[in-house]
């Protein structure tokens, strides 16, 4: 195919002239620039806080965290210490002569209770990080 016929499909000879703006023009639109709502202004004024209450979680500092995170430990120690027992009966119970270390009932049960203990620890843990994260806790002040 010749490179005129390929012009002439493609619409290449009766292409229309691209407009160009130049400064005249926008001299011409700025009377109309408030039409376009570029200097509206709000109808409400935004809305004030209302009394001062406590310190925001943002406002406080690493003192705060470190300590808040050794109190979730300090809270979730029995619940770490459970879990530590569960497992060694897990444990002993799979060592045992004529047990079936992962079908016996028993095992079964504690396996549940492990699964269900270790997603309370887990969803304790993730609330504490994510109030720390939003309120901008430095990661090294929760360790």
């Amino acid at each position: 195919m010749s490179i005129a016929l390929a012009l002439l499909l493609l619409g290449g000879a009766e292409r229309k002239p691209v407009p160009v703006y130049t400064n005249a023009d926008l001299e011409r639109v700025s009377p109309s620039r408030g039409e376009t709502g570029v200097s509206s202004v709000p109808a409400a004024p935004p809305p004030r806080p209302a009394t001062p209450g406590p310190a925001p979680e943002t406002d406080r500092g690493e003192d705060y965290w470190r300590r808040e995170a050794e109190r979730l430990e300090e809270k979730l120690a029995p619940l770490r210490e459970r879990l530590d027992d569960l497992r060694a009966q897990v444990a002993e119970r799979r060592r045992k002569p004529g047990v079936r270390p992962y079908s016996d009932p028993q095992i079964e049960a504690w396996q549940r209770r492990l699964t269900a203990l270790e997603g309370r620890l887990r969803e304790a843990e993730d609330r504490f990080l994510e109030r720390a994260r939003r309120a901008g806790a430095l990661p090294g002040w929760l360790r």
